[in-house]
């Protein structure tokens, strides 16, 4: 995935909601680099979920990540 838009899932800990013009594919753990505001974060992460979803007239995927750990 590229260029994503990232929000924290509220319902689960542990967890973020991203949504991109690409599927996730359950269970597999990617690193997912994070930035805005001048800092950075990359996480190692698992998709639990994706489905498509349409947003602003666009078929997007919102795929829901399972935060692992802090990547190196």
């Amino acid at each position: 995935m590229r260029d994503v838009i990232v929000q924290v899932d509220h319902d689960h800990e542990n967890r973020l909601v991203a949504f991109g013009g690409a599927a996730g594919v359950v269970g597999e753990v990617m690193r997912l680099d994070l930035s805005g505001g001048g800092d950075a974060l990359a996480l190692e992460v698992e998709v639990l979920d994706s489905r498509p979803v349409v947003l602003g007239g666009s078929v997007r995927h919102r795929v829901q990540l399972g935060v692992i750990e802090h990547a190196r």
